[in-house]
């Protein structure tokens, strides 16, 4: 399922799938869009990059709000580091790392 959070953000919500196989799918879709260029007559092609955050529901999180929180932060980890990467957030650190 995939919803419009505002803005440029977008959340995409994968049923039994953990963190890892989360982290392969944001990374088939950054390098998707990665790989399109739109032409725009004689100056070139347009290419697109896409910055991910990724979080995995574990269990006693209080609501998908706290997973979407992770998954923002992780985004922006993803921003912060360069732009055009997939972040996992990883309950082992106090931050977003990236994979």
């Amino acid at each position: 399922m995939v919803g419009r959070l505002g803005g440029e953000e977008f959340a995409v919500l994968l049923s039994d799938a953990d963190g890892a196989a989360g982290y392969r799918r944001a990374e088939s879709l950054r390098e998707a869009v990665a790989a399109c260029a739109v032409p725009v007559d004689k100056a070139g092609d347009i290419r697109c990059t896409v910055s991910l955050g990724v979080c995995a529901m574990q269990r006693g999180d209080a609501s998908a709000q706290d997973c979407l929180a992770r998954a923002d932060a992780a985004l922006y980890a993803s921003k912060r580091n360069g732009r055009n990467q997939s972040t996992v957030w990883s309950q082992d650190h106090s931050e977003a790392t990236s994979a």
